[in-house]
């Protein structure tokens, strides 16, 4: 580093920060000293960039940073969902553990394409965002129009309409077909899966498509799908007659299925709810965990907008299952 401040004719802390990209430095100067850099094969190493950036952060500590949410929940609405409660609150704890502000900001329905926000945002000195998913019919501003090269952003969940930031989420995939294992050990072969408007539609898709893999790996001749609606007694318990169903997969039953005697029945959701087999246990607070460290280093390297190799990262679920 110091032959580099030598041969461009800056200070040692200059080609320091312009490697992190930093904005205190011009940008002419910052390529400058990363052109030559990459002339002469510098790289920084990755242990003692990690243990200044470390020292730099606990330095500011008293200077704290602030993040922010980004939710199409108002505060109430969270507190009413333990699931997102236990996201929020992980997130604002260990933000502040890690030297930041964690600020909670609804964006149900803006009307602008986002200026509001970004006024908001910016006047309140935010650096970095974690955007939750949107539901369509919540918010109204565009999304591809906003200042995102303003800010560094993690995006938390699954949908295709968020840019494609760095993401943090939960496997849907992976307890689903560790439940599935777990019940054919038990010496069930035909489960059928019954989902209602609980669950969102894209966990319907990933666990419908699991189930219907499975039976093809397995060579079964079908596989048993039914979206429940409440009303539909009827036409289910002929369902699960015909289909020969032995157990069956589903959230937060109505009543008549779980005093079912014919068949038992696993409640995917993690409720009190006891099902022969109980729950699926999503990891919030590793994801909200996940999503600050992920934020941090995005600050850290200065790295705004939409990144050009985004990563993701995975939060592995339990299944809860008891001795029957």
């Amino acid at each position: 580093m110091k032959d580099i401040a030598r041969r461009v004719g800056v200070c040692t802390a200059t080609v320091s920060l312009a490697l992190r990209n930093h904005p205190s430095i011009p940008e002419g100067t910052q390529k400058r000293i990363q052109l030559y850099a990459k002339k002469i094969g510098y790289t920084p190493h990755p242990f003692v960039s990690a243990l200044m950036a470390e020292r730099r952060r606990v330095k500011k500590n008293d200077l704290k940073a602030i993040i922010a949410i980004l939710s199409p929940y108002q505060q109430s609405e969270i507190q009413l969902n333990p699931f997102l409660l236990r996201f929020h609150q992980t997130a604002h704890d260990y933000a502040r553990s890690r030297g930041f502000n964690l600020e909670l900001h609804c964006v149900a329905g803006l009307s602008d394409e986002g200026e509001a926000l970004y006024r908001m945002l910016s006047h309140r000195g935010v650096s970095g965002i974690i955007l939750c998913d949107f539901i369509d019919q919540q918010h109204s501003f565009s999304l591809s129009a906003f200042e995102w090269n303003r800010f560094c952003v993690v995006h938390y969940g699954y949908h295709s309409k968020i840019p494609p930031f760095h993401r943090v989420h939960h496997h849907v995939v992976q307890p689903f077909r560790t439940l599935l294992q777990e019940i054919q050990m038990r010496g069930f072969i035909r489960p059928g899966l019954l989902m209602n408007e609980t669950l969102s539609r894209l966990s319907q898709n990933y666990w419908s498509m699991t189930l219907r893999d499975w039976y093809f790996t397995e060579k079964k001749e079908n596989w048993h799908f039914l979206y429940l609606e409440d009303t539909e007694e009827k036409k289910i318990r002929k369902w699960i007659a015909q289909s020969k169903i032995d157990l069956l997969l589903t959230i937060d039953p109505p009543l008549w299925i779980r005093g079912l005697t014919t068949v038992p029945w696993v409640n995917l959701n993690e409720t009190s709810c006891k099902g022969h087999f109980i729950g699926i246990w999503n990891n919030y607070e590793a994801v909200a965990q996940s999503a600050i460290n992920l934020l941090e280093g995005l600050l850290i390297r200065n790295e705004k907008g939409i990144p050009e190799n985004p990563c993701e990262i995975l939060s592995f679920a339990k299944v809860l299952l008891n001795s029957t």
